[in-house]
């Protein structure tokens, strides 16, 4: 008999026989199939789903070297979103303290993450020591202050800005150095001041002191970190990274209820 013939045979005597036999037979021969076809279904579900309810990130700030209370900074995070008036059912605001960068080796991952971060122009705001920082300002990737800020707000910050001389960087002198391996950088700029800099141009502040929500919140291995805005954000993204600057440093305040289960 043709194996066609046997499996017409066999399909019509299953035809005859009760419910529960005829499943337990199927599954008995097609149970990998019919897995392997949920497993494929499941996954194109979940992607189609995560496509959907995907929002785009309004404002993204980055915290090097940090470590944050998960719960509170969940509450201050929520808070700020509400206060900056993001729309939270199109976009969020995220704040990313998962990189660390040390200097000894070890962070080559986090290096790379950072630099995809600036690369693809999705970070807005970056807190980072003075070192890491300055070596971001020597690639230009921060914005003239006093282009962003009000009178009133450059009164208020500018006796902690930081200052980069920017006629060492248009006369190549960092490009040359990066190029020369035998040369070790050290950065002789005294960056709190614009005295001695042929075009002084203030791209950070130095942060002394946050609000005492955010410290509540987080923990910065930099003794005094510098705050700085990328240069390639639009005006909207400006704008909330100015309002987060206010926010964090305590000139504006920010309301914010700790619960007793976050504390």
């Amino acid at each position: 008999m043709a194996v066609m013939d046997e499996f017409k045979e066999e399909r019509e005597r299953m035809k005859q026989q009760p419910f529960k036999k005829r499943l337990a037979y199927f599954w008995d021969y097609h149970k990998y199939h019919v897995l392997a076809g949920a497993f494929v279904l499941f996954f194109v579900v979940d992607m189609i789903y995560s496509m959907l309810t995907a929002k785009d990130t309004a404002f993204m700030a980055i915290i090097l070297n940090s470590a944050h209370d998960e719960a509170k900074a969940a509450t201050y995070t929520e808070a700020l979103t509400t206060a900056m008036g993001i729309d939270t059912s199109k976009e969020q605001l995220m704040i990313d303290t998962s990189i660390h960068i040390t200097g000894d080796g070890t962070d080559y991952e986090s290096s790379q993450v950072l630099s995809v971060r600036v690369g693809a122009n999705e970070m807005d705001v970056m807190l980072a020591d003075a070192d890491t920082f300055g070596t971001y300002v020597r690639s230009e990737l921060f914005i003239d202050l006093r282009e962003v800020l009000t009178e009133e707000q450059i009164a208020y910050y500018e006796d902690d800005f930081y200052y980069m001389d920017y006629a060492l960087i248009e006369s190549g002198y960092y490009d040359e150095l990066a190029f020369d391996a035998n040369t070790v950088f050290v950065d002789t700029l005294d960056h709190t001041s614009p005295e001695g800099m042929e075009k002084p141009v203030p791209v950070g502040i130095y942060m002394d002191s946050f609000s005492e929500e955010f410290n509540q919140c987080y923990r910065i291995a930099a003794d005094t970190p510098v705050y700085g805005i990328a240069a390639y954000c639009d005006e909207q993204r400006i704008s909330y990274s100015v309002q987060y600057l206010d926010y964090i440093s305590g000139r504006v305040p920010l309301e914010v209820e700790f619960t007793a289960t976050t504390e």
